[in-house]
């Protein structure tokens, strides 16, 4: 039975839609840098301006979540922040994804409890991804944590993967 072409014209914008609700691919090895920018959270060691090299980090995506793995000597530094050598997790977005985590160690200064977070929100065009790093902190109480209640210290990234 011989379809008819003029029916099948119709499925051409029903496939066109259902490409564009498909999660963006955003796994693979990839290898960048990091610039510091803000650091508002006075964070040691943290001076804007100063640049990180051959960094390297794994995306895993399964659906629209999404796991990222850094590797290395980033790996370590984002270890000694949460407390925790756990992925970031999150899941995909428009043109990239959206990874979190919070840290494992509730500290206490000065009558203020808090826990490190990390979140990475990242932009991806071919194979190159760009995007900003926001290290924070959650606190119990903000009267009593003063601008570790609103404080964000900033990294600027840019990575690229093998052609796909």
């Amino acid at each position: 039975m011989a379809m008819n072409p003029r029916s099948l014209s119709g499925l051409a914008p029903l496939a066109l839609l259902l490409a564009a609700c498909a999660p963006p691919d955003v796994a693979g090895a990839f290898a960048g840098a990091l610039t510091n920018r803000e650091n508002g959270c006075m964070l040691a060691g943290f001076t804007p301006g100063a640049m990180s090299s051959g960094v390297t980090m794994t995306v895993t995506q399964s659906g629209t979540a999404v796991t990222v793995n850094v590797d290395g000597l980033a790996r370590a530094a984002l270890s000694l922040f949460l407390g925790s050598t756990e992925p970031m997790r999150g899941s995909t977005t428009a043109g990239g994804f959206l990874v979190r985590q919070a840290g494992q160690t509730p500290m206490n200064q000065m009558g203020c409890t808090f826990n490190t977070q990390v979140e990475a929100n990242a932009r991806l065009t071919g194979n190159a991804l760009e995007g900003t790093v926001v290290y924070s902190f959650q606190v119990t109480d903000p009267n009593a944590c003063g601008y570790r209640a609103t404080c964000r210290s900033t990294q600027d990234f840019s990575f690229v993967r093998p052609p796909r």
